[in-house]
């Protein structure tokens, strides 16, 4: 009974293509009539202009006609047109207040010139027409190519024999997909449907990958957040037991309480921003940049704030377009790790300047540096390397992290330069060639 039906289907489907007009024709004919239309107002178009001009040329040669007969214009002049008197196609008389009588006279043959030139422009204008037509008509197919090849499959789509066992076995192998495994791909073996599994197996495969992200970021922040509340929840234990009598430990536990509130206050912030930007909810406020100026103020700012470092400015011109306080905050995130892991009184560099292909601003340090294999993961979330972790900084390991995100965002990119206990050099470069993304 399947194969009847499949086979009558097949004949319906192909009687009824037989009867209608081809896709390809109809779409070549609406490239004709789009073409017809845009031509037809275009000789209009010219026409109008080519009449125009011709009546403005015949006033403005009679009104210097009459100016170098009588040396002024006058309104009151009487004027005769005569046409084909004797050997003169045209004939202008003038007869001024004071009875002055002057001609101006046009013969056959200078009329025949005149008419002449006037049908060679217009030969001329219609072979251009001719030519604009052809290219716009080109044009147009070539627009219209992707609409075209639409037709023609969705016209092929249409004539092919409904085949309920393909899609069966489709739906078939969909729903047994295991979602627990990672590696499941979706196979029905049938060639028609290739096209279909390819493009259901890498939606499968951009969602299992948005999954292991999210859960590797679920799983870092409650490893993260874990710490400090078990450190301020010790703390309140002992507050309860021994705090009330010791003021030695209920000052030590407030102030530990404090600090890791802190951190956790910090730490929240920056999982907030960074699930903003997954989103698409950090939105730039694009301005004008003068990035000397700017990276002056950070200069200033972390002198103000950081007084056991060295600071040092360099700054060249640089202007760019972007957004000022993300920039900032790229910024007061790179020097406060090479605040971190460089030595009380050592130097730390901001300087600022053009590259050929944009302009940049670097932040170089005498730290602890860095070794080639983790050059690779500072940027990934929560990432501290090995010597980071034995200096006990108090990081979250989420700036760098917002660092890469901001600079992304502005079309930029980082050049970094380090040598384990020699020290880094970041820089980050902004491409000025292309747009932002707002």
């Amino acid at each position: 009974m399947n194969s009847e039906y499949s086979a009558a289907d097949e004949n319906k489907a192909q009687t009824e293509a037989k009867g209608q007009p081809n896709s390809a024709k109809k779409m070549y004919s609406i490239a004709r009539r789009i073409n017809a239309s845009f031509v037809g107002r275009f000789v209009w178009h010219i026409l109008k202009m080519d009449v125009l001009i011709c009546v403005v040329a015949v006033v403005f040669g009679l009104f210097i006609a009459e100016k170098t007969a009588f040396g002024v214009f006058k309104v009151g002049t009487q004027r005769i047109v005569e046409w084909n008197t004797g050997s003169d196609f045209f004939k202008y008389n003038m007869t001024d207040e004071n009875g002055n009588t002057q001609s101006l006279s046009i013969s056959s043959n200078e009329a025949r010139v005149v008419i002449i030139v006037g049908a060679a422009i217009l030969v001329t204008q219609f072979f251009s027409v001719l030519v604009m037509s052809a290219n716009m008509k080109n044009n147009i197919n070539d627009k219209l190519l992707p609409i075209r090849e639409m037709a023609k499959k969705t016209e092929k789509l249409t004539n092919m024999a409904y085949d309920q066992h393909n899609f069966k076995s489709l739906e078939a192998a969909i729903e047994n997909v295991n979602t627990a495994s990672l590696d499941t791909r979706i196979n029905t073996d049938n060639k028609e449907l290739q096209g279909i599994e390819n493009a259901l197996n890498h939606l499968l495969d951009r969602m299992r990958e948005t999954y292991r992200q999210q859960s590797r970021f679920v799983s870092d922040a409650s490893h993260e957040l874990r710490t400090p509340i078990a450190v301020i929840r010790g703390y309140a234990d002992m507050l309860d037991r021994w705090g009330k009598e010791d003021e030695s430990i209920l000052d030590e536990s407030i102030e530990a309480i404090k600090n890791e509130s802190e951190h956790m206050q910090k730490l929240v912030e920056q999982l907030l921003f960074l699930a903003r930007g997954d989103s698409g909810r950090n939105s730039l406020q694009i301005e004008n940049i003068q990035l000397d100026e700017l990276m002056g103020e950070v200069f200033e700012e972390s002198k103000m704030i950081d007084t056991e470092h060295e600071y040092e400015f360099i700054g060249e011109q640089a202007q760019m377009s972007g957004d000022v306080s993300m920039i900032k905050q790229c910024a007061r995130i790179l020097i406060d790790n090479a605040a971190k892991y460089t030595q009380k009184g050592d130097a730390i560099t901001i300087r600022t300047g053009k590259k050929p292909e944009g302009v940049f601003f670097s932040v170089q340090d005498n730290g602890i540096g860095m070794h080639e294999a983790d050059v690779e993961h500072i940027f990934e979330r929560f990432y501290r390397s090995d010597e980071a972790r034995e200096h006990k900084t108090g990081g979250t390991g989420l700036g760098l992290s917002i660092a890469k995100w901001i600079v992304d965002r502005h079309n930029g990119y980082f050049n970094i330069l380090t040598r384990p206990d020699i020290g880094t050099r970041i820089t980050v470069v902004f491409v000025e060639a292309e747009q932002l993304v707002k």
